[in-house]
């Protein structure tokens, strides 16, 4: 738990408009440099700062995860005060008190956004809000490749350990993926996960089975040790290790179900005995 004196140093900080260094327990997750914008009962938004005291994007982030919060004392805030857009803002209103918050606020207008579970693994999830019920959020996601999978997969809200938009990686993902789909957010889950019938059952248990093994739409967060293998190095790429493995247990899933089909057709059919 955060204690009163992170608290009171987050406060300060935001006061101030001073670059500083903040780090965090979760097992994965890495340190946060930027300046605090607002506070909330259960999130801190800040806008992230790259090397030099430049600004690039928004990050959310835990309360409870801040273990340590120190000031900068490199020439970043003076850096950063120089720049025509200091000081930085939010560009809408997120509200701080829930994860569901969070996420409404920075996924407004279809805008894409990054969800870190830092507690289980060092990685980013990147896609569009398609809806949020009481446990889960549900995104289309955008692979390492810029590709939009068209079946939004769920993740645990409790889970969620940062989440960010607005930064020069987004807006390029973003430009070479194409707007994402436009629905509406609450509909029922048979219908955002493939509609009802025999296509419906096929998407959602392929969407399943996806997020049991690591899907596609993985990205290693910018700032991970895996970021080389982004930027095209012939290393093996965690993002895309998974993905022949992914075919292959869907299109198990498709004989099954076709098997199945087809066996239910054929009882049905059969004359009675």
């Amino acid at each position: 738990m955060t204690s009163r004196r992170q608290r009171t140093s987050l406060r300060r900080a935001a006061d101030e408009q001073h670059v500083v260094r903040v780090e965090r327990s979760p097992k994965f997750a890495d340190r946060v440099d930027g300046v605090v914008l607002s506070i909330g009962t259960a999130w801190v938004l800040m806008a992230q700062e790259t090397d030099g005291g430049y600004l690039d994007g928004f990050i959310a982030i835990r309360l409870k995860d801040v273990t340590r919060v120190s000031r900068d004392t490199s020439f970043a805030t003076t850096f950063a005060r120089s720049q025509p857009d200091w000081p930085p803002s939010a560009p809408n209103a997120v509200s701080l008190d829930s994860t569901e918050g969070v996420l409404r606020g920075m996924g407004q207008g279809g805008r894409l956004i990054g969800i870190q579970k830092e507690r289980e693994r060092h990685a980013m999830w990147a896609g569009t809000l398609r809806r949020i019920d009481r446990r889960h959020v549900y995104l289309h996601e955008v692979g390492d490749d810029a590709t939009r999978y068209p079946v939004p997969l769920g993740y645990r809200l409790k889970a969620i350990t940062a989440v960010e938009f607005g930064s020069r990686y987004f807006a390029a993902l973003s430009a070479v993926a194409g707007p994402g789909p436009l629905v509406p957010e609450r509909t029922e889950t048979s219908r955002a996960l493939g509609g009802s019938g025999v296509r419906g059952t096929v998407l959602r248990s392929v969407g399943v089975i996806r997020s049991w093994t690591s899907p596609p739409g993985l990205c290693p967060a910018p700032h991970s040790s895996c970021s080389s293998q982004v930027s095209g190095s012939p290393s093996v790429d965690p993002c895309r290790s998974t993905n022949l493995r992914v075919v292959l247990i869907a299109g198990a899933v498709n004989i099954i179900c076709i098997v199945s089909i087809g066996f239910s057709l054929w009882l049905w059919r059969a004359p009675d005995r």
